[in-house]
C-alpha cells in the first residue's frame, strides 16, 4: 500500500508538472501570436514606408531633371555671323531708317530665324571664330567681357567673362564684310 501511495503521489506531482508545462506552452503560444501580429504590423508599416520612399525618390528625380533642364536653358545662348545681306536674307537682322540708303540702323529681326543660329552652352564656350575682313557686333555685349584677336580675315572672339558677356543678350550677331 505504501508503494501505491507513493505512486499516487508521484502521479499527482507529474500531473502538476504536466499542467505547469501546458500552462507554459499556452503562455508561449500566446506570446508567439502577439509577436507574429507585431511582425505583420511592422511588415505593413515597412511596405508603406517603402512605397513612400519610392514616391519621394521619384519626386526627387523629377525635380533633379527639371533643375537640370532649367540650368541648361539658362546656360543656352545662340550666335550667328555673316554679311549684312546674308543676315537680312536669313531673317536675322533688319535695316531701317536713314535717308537714301545712308545711315540705316541695323536691328535684330522681331521674328528672328533661330535655325540660322548656332546653339552654345555659355559655361563651356569661351571663344567663337568668324571669318571676314571686318567684324562688327549687332547685339550688345560689354566690351570689357571680350576681346577680338585677328589674324588676317580669321577672327577669334575670346570671351573673358561669360556671365557678363551674355548678360544683356543670349544672342550674338556679328556682321562681317
Amino acid at each position: 500500500m505504501k508503494k501505491v501511495e507513493e505512486l499516487n503521489e508521484s502521479l499527482t506531482n507529474k500531473n502538476l508538472q504536466i499542467e505547469e508545462l501546458q500552462n507554459m506552452i499556452t503562455h508561449l503560444m500566446d506570446k508567439i501570436q502577439v509577436q507574429e501580429e507585431e511582425i505583420e504590423m511592422l511588415r505593413v508599416e515597412l511596405a508603406d514606408l517603402d512605397r513612400e520612399y519610392v514616391e519621394l525618390l521619384e519626386a526627387y528625380q523629377e525635380q533633379t531633371e527639371l533643375t537640370f533642364e532649367t540650368l541648361q536653358e539658362l546656360n543656352r545662348a545662340y550666335w550667328a555671323y555673316g554679311t549684312k545681306s546674308e543676315l537680312e536674307d536669313n531673317n536675322v537682322i533688319v535695316r531701317e531708317g536713314g535717308f537714301l540708303g545712308m545711315n540705316k540702323k541695323t536691328y535684330l529681326a522681331d521674328d528672328i530665324n533661330d535655325d540660322y543660329f548656332t546653339q552654345v552652352d555659355i559655361t563651356k564656350t569661351d571663344q567663337i571664330q568668324v571669318t571676314g575682313k571686318k567684324v562688327q557686333f549687332i547685339t550688345d555685349h560689354p566690351s570689357s567681357a571680350y576681346e577680338i584677336v585677328s589674324n588676317g580675315e580669321n577672327h577669334v572672339i575670346k570671351i573673358k567673362d561669360q556671365k557678363s558677356f551674355w548678360k544683356v543678350s543670349k544672342y550674338l550677331v556679328v556682321v562681317v564684310d
